[in-house]
């Protein structure tokens, strides 16, 4: 009889239990239903895409009967002892689901892509400035919500009450759920984009839940160790004799190297230890169109960046121009129309533009991760005599922008402060949560900070524009609208899709109007500038804005202007030749190598080379590219173009054909993964550039080593450390806010250019409970001056727990600072451990620092 029960309660249970699912079911195709109607209303798409939203129902279905198969059993346990709490924590699963999968489609309405792994790559705090200033909330909205969860509440109490499911139908649907999970790879269907024409279609078919969870779970299981684990062999430290013993390093990448260098014949390259670094002979294909300056000084250079500025919105033959003035000087400057970004958002710009260097796993400038010894065009112009400085209206620490520019010698970066700022200015920024300065205000406070200071032969301005980006709003953006629905009709050629699609995003094409007139006004201010006439602007944009070309293709989503204007330009001339961000430091470089007294090392490790001058479409780059979310899938090799596993050729208007050839398609797959290994080799260890040992000081040596003997003097040097005589580790007492001393004060006693900090730590936290959350920071001051601060936050650089019964975990600080001027001596340099939370103890039992200076020449 009690067995009787027993099965009794179990088929109830069983019967509940796909009750539950049918019901999750129901709100899955419900909520894609709500997803669609949400895009529409939006503008984000149109009804034609109903179907494509419409086919992913397959998605749900695979989903619901993971779940009715995976968790089957704890729900029949937990309702034979407690049924009434199983029915109600299955029907708050589906609750949950629900208010999560709201914000994936509100995420989704507002970036056009579901939410992968990009949501790793921002802090916290980062991720809700986004949020703040990308989604606007009105009263509207909050109606419908209320009235969802109304509708939700009541479809509750009607399944409950009136639905109910028979052991005919609960048996035959719960065996079929268990063969499926069993026959078939559940995240290979989840993942399969191959029946639909583009990604894009397959992201508005997929399930955005089962989207977001297979990206999460690729970024744990692709977040690898960090590669000094992977590419060191269990060795300590690198010594100065090491870097020529080849057989110390993993093989495997150095027959990648090789492999890699063969696909560049018209390179030099000297060193697969240092897979990137070749000689510098890039052609100087600018100096035939320029004048020489009148001074024979080389000249000055202005960049504008714009943000979100893509090759539609300044196209040669536009239907219609929102930037009509930056359209001009592509008409009286050198222009090419085929440029390509090589990341999808701004966090590459920089570095790429200006250092032509490879990507790491999340970004080359990584504001918790040391950045790479590196060159760059700024460097060089610093060593050359040029005073750079650097003009951005948000801040400047975001995306690690500051970080990058002073290792690379700006000499000055925008901080706005309050009072410089307009109080309705403020005011509007405030109530719209703007990123920042409005263009307009933020070349205003440029002009008074250039005037300020007065200006010397050669400088180099930056600037980084922000008005053009999320919340897309600004003070008398009204006139602008106004501007944009006039110039509608007055212009009968638009098609009525794309009139349509202006009014729709009226604020963000005043957006634009508006940005090009900030950029006439700083033209003006050049212009009554003595030395304008020696003077060179580079105008281009930072990426595409995805918001307004939703189904452009994966490659000319890529695509922007890249305009040279200067007075001494001969004739202006527009180009067909593909170029990249990669190739304009390599192309700057030589014209003012070529053409003036300017000096640079005879190496380099550019990704680019010279600009394509071709007047007619010609492609030669063999360039990978980063999205959003870090990933890099995306491969160009000549005409060729890889993106996941499909292949396209690209034709003359940039636009990809896919093509079938699995033999070219294996070739492409090669040449990305090859990259990708060479990329995370070199960047996780510091091997773009090579350390010129022979030229320079030690500053600080120290290595500890748990059982071995520590000498005296090396004790007096850790003098916030202390030695536990027990286990002879040594033993760290961390406090909250308090700043720990890791050695002595160092003075240094003559000027250096460069100093290189290599320190690697085992350790490990007494009390389990706590995390790694502490920061390692480098601190040089100079009297009251900051020279140098690096601070890194421990759980972003170590790596797995390494082979120890005793969990001890290894991490790696490898970085360097640039000095453009002598300033360093008689400055004081400090190393620090800051904890972030409560009290804690940590024990060492490998510890070993290295820093080393490159004195001035």
């Amino acid at each position: 009889m009690k067995n009787r029960n027993v099965l009794m309660s179990l088929l109830d249970g069983l019967r509940q239990w796909v009750k539950i699912n049918f019901l999750l079911f129901t709100m899955t195709f419900i909520l894609r239903l709500l997803f669609f109607f949400v895009l529409l209303i939006s503008n984000n798409i149109e009804w034609s895409s109903f179907p494509i939203v419409l086919s992913g129902v397959y998605f749900d279905l695979f989903l619901v009967m993971r779940v009715t198969a995976l968790l089957v059993l704890p729900f029949l346990l937990l309702h034979l002892l407690l049924p009434k709490t199983a029915y109600i924590i299955g029907v708050a699963f589906i609750t949950v689901y629900c208010i999560l999968y709201g914000g994936l489609i509100g995420y989704y309405n507002n970036v056009m892509l579901p939410l992968d792994e990009v949501f790793f790559v921002f802090k916290a705090g980062e991720m809700i400035d986004i949020i703040v200033s990308s989604v606007k909330f009105s009263i509207l909205s909050l109606l419908g919500v209320l009235v969802m969860i109304a509708l939700y509440v009541l479809l509750l109490v009607f399944w409950k009450r009136k639905v109910f499911i028979g052991n005919k139908t609960a048996i035959p649907y719960m065996i079929v759920s268990i063969v499926f999970s069993v026959a078939f790879n559940y995240k290979s269907l989840t993942n399969n984009d191959t029946p639909y024409k583009s990604y894009s279609d397959f992201c508005l078919a997929s399930n955005q839940m089962v989207y977001t969870l297979n990206a999460f779970d690729n970024y744990f299981k692709n977040n690898e160790s960090n590669a000094f684990d992977k590419y060191f062999k269990g060795k300590k430290s690198v010594g100065k004799n090491d870097l020529q013993q080849y057989d110390f390093y993993d093989k495997e990448i150095l027959k990648t190297a090789k492999d890699y260098h063969l696909l560049f014949p018209e390179f030099t390259y000297v060193d697969s230890l240092y897979p990137f670094m070749r000689v510098f002979d890039d052609k100087d294909v600018l100096g035939s169109f320029f004048n020489k300056t009148s001074d024979g000084l080389p000249p000055n250079f202005v960049f504008v960046i714009v943000e979100g500025m893509g090759q539609n919105l300044t196209d040669f033959n536009p239907k219609m121009s929102y930037t009509p003035f930056i359209d001009s000087l592509s008409s009286c400057g050198l222009y090419w129309h085929n440029c390509l970004a090589l990341a999808e958002r701004t966090f590459g710009a920089l570095p790429n533009i200006f250092s032509s260097t490879p990507y790491d796993k999340t970004g080359f400038a990584r504001p918790w991760f040391p950045i790479p010894d590196h060159n760059s065009l700024l460097k060089d112009m610093s060593k050359n005599g040029y005073s750079i400085s650097y003009y951005y209206g948000g801040n400047a620490a975001f995306d690690g922008q500051d970080e990058y520019l002073l290792n690379n010698g700006v000499s000055y970066i925008m901080r706005p402060l309050d009072d410089e700022l307009d109080y309705e200015n403020k005011e509007t920024m405030q109530k719209n949560n703007a990123w920042g300065l409005y263009d307009g205000d933020m070349f205003k406070l440029a002009m008074n900070h250039k005037d300020s200071v007065g200006t010397t032969r050669p400088y180099t301005d930056i600037y980084l524009t922000l008005t053009t980006h999320e919340p897309f709003d600004f003070k008398g953006i009204e006139e602008y609208e106004k501007r944009v629905l006039q110039m509608l009709d007055s212009n009968t050629e638009v098609p009525d899709k794309e009139r349509k699609r202006i009014i729709d995003n009226k604020n963000v094409y005043a957006c634009f109007l508006y940005l090009d007139d900030c950029v006439r006004m700083l033209f003006d201010y050049y212009k009554r500038l003595p030395d304008f006439e020696n003077t060179v602007f580079v105008i281009l944009g930072d990426h595409r804005m995805g918001r307004l070309y939703v189904n452009a293709s994966e490659l000319l989503k890529y695509n922007v202007p890249l305009i040279i204007y200067s007075p001494l330009l001969k004739s202006p001339k527009t180009f067909g030749g593909v170029v990249t961000h990669h190739d304009i430091t390599p192309s700057i470089n030589s014209y003012l190598k070529n053409n003036y007294d300017y000096r640079i090392d005879s190496l380099c490790h550019w990704l680019g080379t010279s600009f394509d001058t071709s007047a007619v479409f010609s492609s030669k780059v063999k360039v990978p590219f980063m999205r959003n979310n870090r990933e890099v899938i995306e491969y160009m090799y000549n005409d060729l173009f890889v993106v996941r596993n499909r292949l396209f050729r690209v034709g003359t208007d940039m636009y990809p054909t896919e093509i079938s050839d699995s033999t070219l398609l294996n070739k492409m797959l090669k040449y990305l993964s090859d990259y990708k290994k060479i990329d995370h080799y070199v960047t996780q260890n510091d091997y773009l550039v090579p350390k010129p040992f022979d030229e320079m000081d030690n500053v600080v040596s120290y290595n500890f080593e748990m059982n071995k003997p520590t000498p005296t003097e090396d004790n007096q040097l850790l003098y916030g450390l202390k030695l536990n005589t027990e286990d002879n580790t040594l033993e760290v007492e961390l406090h909250d806010n308090e700043y720990l001393h890791v050695f002595s004060p160092i003075i240094f006693d003559k000027d250096y250019q460069k100093i290189y900090i290599d320190m690697v730590c085992e350790y490990k936290m007494m009390d389990k409970s706590k995390v790694d959350n502490f920061i390692i920071i480098f601190k040089m001051n100079k009297d009251d001056d900051l020279l140098m601060y690096k601070g890194y936050n421990v759980n972003e650089l170590t790596s797995d727990i390494i082979d120890d019964k005793d969990g001890f975990k290894r991490l790696r600080v490898k970085t360097t600072c640039f000095f453009p001027k002598p300033a360093t001596k008689d400055a004081v340099m400090k190393m620090y451990l800051l904890l972030k939370e409560k009290d804690a103890t940590m024990k060492i039992k490998y510890l070993d620092i290295n820093i080393d200076a490159l004195p001035v020449e």
